[in-house]
């Protein structure tokens, strides 16, 4: 893993963890003791474990935010199984084996333990899943939860905040699972969220969406700005609408490539799919796609793809072009590393 000059750790740092390395090379960023304390309290609510407790398990925990999930195990007691990196095999024995009641997933498990096959009785011990590292396609979710009978909850957090940002409690999901499926949760107790215009900084309407500013007093006095477009409704529940630092701007129009990834999931032929912005003379940027193919089926071509896109948004938001991959390139961490991405498209202008 390349990674960039590590950053001097401030005299009250407890902790020095790498970015996840999706949007360019992974940095260093310092964890305070004060974080630390905040980040075990929203992993774990504050209670410590007991002895009959199930563990829990972990994969890649050193690579970055994920070393936070070992610390609050060390704080309360709370066994947890480790995995050098994740693999299904592996990952399916691991729950079979220490019946795990329930794990956090990134998007992409999820469509891997589809493909597998996975028999449902091997994860019979799972209440729920967690998925909280990126966007899960809706679609993927319900056969997920059809499939195995296991429901998958959102949440978010981010590295920036060492921890979890919202997420749903037990009474929550008995009073609002199925009206508020679609959204992340509410902010934790410590934790004040508010969406705000990107271009004045005004607070948004209720409902409206905007971008996600976070103020957690562990962590600092003022409001954090994320790169999250996301809305709050009247029961303060938010969801998260993709990135405001990923949008595409041609000639003018303003493109959100999580738009754009939607539709190519709806295609039969599309396993998974990623949308960026590439340089463009004449127009600034353009969006240009890279998907996986999905097992069992054609393998879509480019121009098939975008007369996809075409008749289901408007037309500056079509690609330019669409790469058909084996495999995104992915970070250990399993998330889209989206420089990899774009330098697809060299590939396409020059091989046509």
């Amino acid at each position: 893993m390349t990674v960039g000059t590590p950053a001097p750790a401030s005299p009250s740092a407890g902790l020095s963890i790498l970015t996840s390395g999706t949007t360019g090379p992974p940095k260093r960023q310092s964890i305070g003791e004060a974080v630390l304390e905040r980040t075990v309290f929203s992993v774990t609510g504050g209670l410590f474990a007991s002895p009959d407790d199930p563990p829990e398990l972990s994969y890649w925990p050193f690579g970055g935010i994920g070393v936070c999930q070992l610390i609050a195990g060390f704080a309360t007691g709370k066994r947890i199984v480790l995995l050098e990196r994740f693999s299904v095999d592996d990952w399916v024995r691991a729950v079979r084996t220490h019946r795990i009641p329930r794990a956090g997933v990134q998007p992409a498990v999820v469509r891997m333990l589809l493909d597998a096959d996975v028999p449902a009785g091997d994860l019979a011990s799972l209440q729920f899943l967690i998925s909280a590292s990126g966007p899960l396609d809706p679609a993927t979710r319900l056969e997920f939860e059809q499939h195995f009978g296991i429901p998958i909850r959102l949440a978010y957090g981010a590295t920036e905040f060492a921890g979890s940002v919202c997420a749903w409690t037990p009474e929550m999901v008995e009073r609002f699972g199925d009206a508020k499926r679609d959204s992340v949760g509410r902010p934790l107790p410590d934790t004040q969220v508010r969406i705000v215009d990107p271009d004045t900084g005004d607070k948004a309407p209720t409902g409206q969406r905007g971008v996600l500013e976070a103020r957690i007093a562990a962590l600092s006095p003022d409001w954090i700005r994320t790169t999250d477009i996301a809305s709050i409704d009247a029961d303060g529940f938010v969801t998260l609408h993709g990135r405001a630092d990923g949008a595409i701007i041609r000639g003018g129009f303003k493109i959100l490539p999580e738009t754009v990834r939607q539709v190519l999931l709806t295609h039969p032929g599309v396993r998974d799919a990623c949308v960026v912005g590439v340089p463009d003379d004449r127009l600034g940027q353009v969006p240009f796609a890279a998907v996986e193919p999905a097992r069992g089926q054609p393998v879509p071509e480019s121009d098939e793809l975008r007369e996809w896109v075409r008749a289901a948004l408007p037309v500056h938001h079509v690609p330019v072009a669409v790469a058909v991959v084996d495999d995104l390139p992915r970070t250990p961490s399993l998330k889209v590393r989206l420089p990899d991405v774009a330098a697809l498209y060299e590939a396409v202008r020059v091989n046509g």
